[in-house]
This record gives C-alpha cells, sequence and structure tokens, in this order.
C-alpha cells in the first residue's frame, strides 16, 4: 500500500482540482453542440480570459485521465514480476512524462484557432435564434466554430487513456495480478466521457441536458471518493475509525460536562 499511496494521492488532488475548476473557478454555462458559452465561476471576476478558463479545464481534465492511467500502471509495476520488467522500468518514467507533454501539445493550437468574436458571437444568434435574453447579453465566447480539432484530440487522448487502462486490466488478468485498483473511479470517469461524447456529436441544442451534464462533472470527485471508499477495505475501515473515535472523544465530552455541572450543584 505504501508503494501506491503517493499515486493515489495524485489521482486524488488532480480529481479535486477538476471538481474545483468545474464548479468553483470557471462553472461552463455551454452551448451544445456547438463549442461556445460563457463563465460563471470565481475566474471571471479576476479578469481571465473564457479562452485561458478553458484551456485551464482541459489541462485539469487531461491530468486527472492521465493520473489514473498511471495508478494502473504503478499496481502491474509492483505487482505483476515479468521478463519485460527490467526493460519497462527504463522507459516508464519517459512514458508517464510523455502524457503531459502531449497534453500541453495539444492545448496550444487551442489559442490559435479562436476565431474573432464578434461576428461569431452573431452566428451563434443565427443559428440558435431563440435564445433566452439572458443567454443574448451575457458575454458568450465560441472558441472554434468548426471543433474538428478540439473534440478529436480530447476523444483521442482519452480513448487511449482507457485502451491503455484496459491493456494493464488484461494483463494482470494473464499474470495472475489483482485488477482491482480504483478501477470504479475509471468507469465513472468512462461513463462522463461517452455521455459528453454523445452531447458534442449531435446535432440538436437541449440546454437543460447540457446543465445536467455539467452537474454531473462536478459530481465526480465525489462519486469517485466514495467509490474508493466501497471498492478499498483499508481506506474504509480508516474512515469508520475516525468516525468512531469522534463519537467516543463527543460523549466523553458530553460526560464531562455533566459532572462538572453536578459537581458545581453540590457545591452550590
Amino acid at each position: 500500500m505504501k508503494l501506491v499511496k503517493w499515486y493515489l494521492v495524485n489521482v486524488h488532488v488532480w480529481i479535486a482540482i477538476f471538481d474545483y475548476s468545474m464548479g468553483f473557478l470557471t462553472m461552463p454555462f455551454l452551448l451544445v453542440p456547438l463549442l461556445a458559452g460563457y463563465p460563471l465561476g470565481i475566474l471571471r471576476h479576476f479578469g481571465v480570459p473564457t479562452l485561458y478558463q478553458t484551456m485551464l479545464t482541459v489541462l485539469v481534465c487531461g491530468c486527472m485521465a492521465s493520473s489514473i492511467v498511471i495508478v494502473f500502471e504503478n499496481r502491474f509495476y509492483t505487482v505483476c514480476s515479468v521478463r519485460i520488467k527490467r526493460s519497462w522500468s527504463k522507459v516508464r518514467i519517459k512514458w508517464i512524462s510523455l502524457h503531459y507533454i502531449i497534453i500541453i501539445g495539444m492545448l496550444i493550437p487551442f489559442y490559435f484557432l479562436a476565431p474573432d468574436q464578434e461576428p461569431a458571437v452573431q452566428r451563434i444568434f443565427h443559428t440558435f435564434p431563440c435564445l433566452p435574453r439572458y443567454i443574448c447579453e451575457a458575454p458568450i465566447y465560441v472558441l472554434t466554430e468548426n471543433g474538428l480539432y478540439h473534440v478529436s484530440v480530447i476523444v483521442t487522448y482519452m480513448s487511449i487513456c482507457l485502451f491503455e487502462v484496459f491493456t494493464i486490466i488484461d494483463a494482470k488478468s494473464i499474470f495472475y495480478c489483482s485488477p482491482h485498483s480504483n478501477c470504479y473511479s475509471t468507469h465513472i470517469s468512462h461513463c462522463t466521457y461517452c455521455s459528453w461524447v454523445v452531447l458534442l456529436l449531435g446535432f440538436w441544442y437541449v440546454q437543460w441536458l447540457t446543465n445536467l451534464g455539467v452537474i454531473m462533472l462536478t459530481t465526480h470527485g465525489a462519486v469517485s471518493t466514495i467509490a474508493m471508499l466501497i471498492a478499498h477495505r483499508p481506506y474504509r475501515e480508516s474512515i469508520l475509525t475516525m468516525i468512531r473515535k469522534r463519537r467516543a472523544a463527543s460523549v466523553e465530552n458530553s460526560r464531562r460536562a455533566i459532572y462538572r455541572n453536578a459537581l458545581s450543584d453540590v457545591q452550590n
């Protein structure tokens, strides 16, 4: 457990950052299926451009997916004994670093593919002619008018991460290693990712469904934490021990308070 704990900490840190970025820092109001919308989070009050907020969210999402893959790789590298382990140990750091380099590299074109906002926003209004007044008056930002690159790189990278996870799970099964390591968290990420692919590739506008998708993304960390507690006995036992200690301390404090009150009444 000691060998994997820092990798699990890395996963939870990125999950927490992703939740805060979606639910507090940016809070995107999206106009799906077009890659447009406007932020409602706290960063807009500090004058952070919407493009930078978008790139930040995508960056954190990519790092979160990479951290999940790295947890699986660490368990396979630690538990399984195979012939290629010695060769893999020489390249695994480069392989891990490559994930984060790819994320940064695929974000750079986001900056250069952003269109001129004024005519792009006007075309948004022509595409969605019946938008509510509060949306028309909002500072809408159009990330791109042709989302082929953006959707392609995100779908491709997430698919690669999922392929790596399932490959490692299959390898564990072949070498009789334990396949249980944050599997529930990755399954939730996969389901959420698939739902968003359906939304992005669709050609219909349903705002309540888009808002529901954003809410689902912001609850990913809470659901992952609950899944971690259900799947891993050490975490579950530690939480239960902490709860019992707090209850015992609360009961002890109550008894001391009652004793003090009774003693003061006797003295009076």
